[in-house]
Order: C-alpha cells, then structure tokens, then sequence
C-alpha cells in the first residue's frame, strides 16, 4: 500500500488515507475485514506516533471500541495486537 511506504516520511499524509479506509472497513462484519481494520489501526497509531500526537491516536481508539463493542472478534483481535484503548 502507497500509504505504508509514505508512512515514514509523510505519516500526516498516510493518516488521512489509513483513516479514510478505517472508515469504510467500520461497517463490514467478518473476520478478514477485522483483521484488515487491525492492520490499518496499526498503521494509524504509527502515524500518531510519529507525528507526537498518541492521545488522539488513544481517543480515536476509545471511539471506535465503543461504537464496535457488539463486534466480540474484532474486540479479541484488537486485545491481541495491543490495541486497547484507554
């Protein structure tokens, strides 16, 4: 994906694109479209780390726990990535 390879030295930039398919990946059910949602949240807390900005990367997170909650894999599949929240 563009947007990894860009991460590094445009990670703004590669924040946009990786929020944008986070966006559309919210509304889909299934295990390969949670485990796609996890590599892009990956790719998203990258970014904020390299952009000094990791409390809003921890908000973004809490966010979309919240609004995900009823979705039990995608919730273990973040917990196994380290991708808990607040």
């Amino acid at each position: 994906m563009v947007s990894d390879r860009s991460r590094p030295t445009r990670p703004e930039d590669a924040l946009a694109v990786y929020l944008r398919l986070a966006a559309r990946l919210t509304g889909e059910t299934g295990n390969h479209a949670y485990e796609q949602l996890v590599s892009l949240l990956l790719g998203i807390r990258d970014c904020h780390s390299r952009l000094g900005t990791p409390d809003d990367f921890t908000a973004y997170l809490t966010d979309l726990r919240a609004a995900q909650k009823r979705k039990r894999n995608l919730m273990r599949l973040m917990d196994d990535h380290g991708l808990s929240g607040a």
